[in-house]
């Protein structure tokens, strides 16, 4: 545990000498990059790099918290008396407790790629300029590429506290998001494709502009349909904006303060038997994989939910011990200035064995459905289940895909749509954006699709 400053242990000793009953360390350097292209010229290029440390403390039971980014020795005990005079002002918690070290994990370096920091900045702007140069010429129909946008991340993390826990790991990443614009006479449509990769060399261009084509096409020329009870057949793309909803109710925290419409208590029925949900913090590709958590608990791969029946929720050390379970590797910070709080990492609903195509071919009327809005600001709501959603997507008519649909609204609750799933794809794909969730084609037997 080199190249921070400080020592790491001398500074755990020197917080256990001042006061605190156990003391966690929580070390992170990154170096984040992002610019934009339009027109042919790069635009708003930016490079941030930080460095700073976390401190929590337990003193007489009770949480302390502090950060800094002096890390000279007098700094980072300055920030031990301040997360220790923090604590004197919270109540006590009879759950607080930093975890025990765990077995050995996956190697540090298992989710970084060394060619991220040695790809030029030139060859960055470069594809992303190919990648605008791509859209464009992707179908003539196309009149705009309003947003290519490049980013990558190098992210170096410690994790040690007094009971033992010592772990660093460093993860890479590099991601594109295009966005453009299609055309046939006065409709337009908008479409949107992501890539993501450890190393820029490995996004793949041509699927990033696929995406956003095939999505801007499928619904040019969209309009509302009749309200109905019908079939519903989610795209992977919809299923997974549909699971970013479901993962923030499968945290114990969540559902400790009845902010989940999932049960407290594993065994329930809570899904069709064709329903398996996973939390992997090992995903190979996977946005949020790491070998470790925010607490240093070895990740792993969690059942959230196997065959219909709740089999666990996601964990970490606190909510653990609440409910007299071990964590599950879910710590997560956003940074090393926040609290760890439990999160998922890389959630997807398992892969089924049934060909996309049957779902629709299996449907009288009914909509495929491609795309999702609202889901953030109150469309689907996490603690009661309540959905209701602005849709788009295509009509199906006997068994068949017709006509674009556009300005509908599919309504329900998620408990009623996990219950009614009656068919899932072999076709997983994961969705980058602030996580990383993941579905194949799925089908529910009914839904209320409101339109005229």
């Amino acid at each position: 545990m080199t190249g921070m400053g400080f020592d790491v242990e001398a500074v755990l000793r020197q917080a256990r000498a001042r006061g605190a009953d156990e003391a966690e360390l929580f070390f992170e350097a990154t170096v984040d990059r992002e610019f934009q292209v339009f027109g042919g010229r790069p635009e708003s290029l930016s490079e941030v790099r930080a460095r700073g440390l976390g401190v929590r403390v337990v003193a007489g039971g009770r949480p302390g918290f502090a950060y800094t980014t002096d890390l000279e020795v007098q700094g980072v005990l300055a920030a031990v008396e301040e997360a220790l005079a923090n604590a004197r002002l919270l109540p006590p918690d009879p759950y607080l407790a930093l975890p025990d070290p765990g077995p050995a994990g996956v190697e540090p370096d298992a989710f970084y790629s060394p060619a991220l920091a040695g790809t030029p900045m030139e060859r960055k702007v470069e594809m992303a300029l190919e990648l605008e140069r791509m859209a464009l010429s992707s179908d003539p129909r196309v009149r705009n590429v309003t947003r290519v946008l490049y980013s990558d991340t190098d992210r170096r993390v410690v994790v040690a506290n007094s009971r033992g826990v010592g772990v660093e790991y460093r993860t890479s990443e590099a991601a594109l998001q295009l966005s453009l614009v299609m055309g046939d006479g006065d409709q337009v449509q908008t479409g949107n494709g992501y890539g993501y990769a450890r190393a820029p060399a490995d996004l793949d261009l041509r699927g990033v502009v696929a995406q956003a084509r095939d999505e801007a096409s499928a619904m040019l020329g969209g309009c509302p349909v009749p309200s109905a009870r019908v079939p519903v057949v989610f795209s992977p793309r919809a299923g997974a904006l549909l699971l970013s909803v479901i993962a923030r109710a499968a945290t114990a925290e969540a559902v400790y303060k009845r902010r989940s419409f999932l049960p407290a208590t594993p065994g329930a029925q809570v899904a069709s038997p064709l329903v398996t949900l996973v939390d992997d913090g090992l995903l190979p590709q996977g946005h949020r994989s790491a070998p470790h958590d925010a607490e240093g608990v070895p990740c792993g791969r969690v059942e959230v939910v196997k065959e219909g029946v709740l089999a666990s929720l996601l964990y970490d050390t606190r909510s653990g011990r609440r409910a007299g379970r071990p964590s599950t590797g879910n710590s997560r910070r956003t940074s090393f200035r926040d609290w760890p709080d439990p999160s998922s990492t890389n959630f997807y609903l398992a892969p089924g064995r049934d060909d996309p195509r049957s779902m629709v071919a299996g449907v009288e009327e009914g909509l495929y459905l491609m795309d999702l809005t609202g889901l953030s600001v109150g469309g689907a709501n996490p603690a009661t289940g309540d959905l209701s959603v602005a849709a788009g997507g295509r009509w199906i008519r006997r068994g068949r895909l017709e006509r674009p649909v556009r300005e509908v609204t599919v309504s329900g609750s998620l408990g009623e749509l996990l219950r009614g799933v009656d068919a899932v794809g072999d076709d997983l794909q994961f969705l980058p954006l602030e996580g990383f969730w993941g579905s194949p084609s799925f089908r529910v037997k009914a839904l209320v699709v409101s339109g005229t």
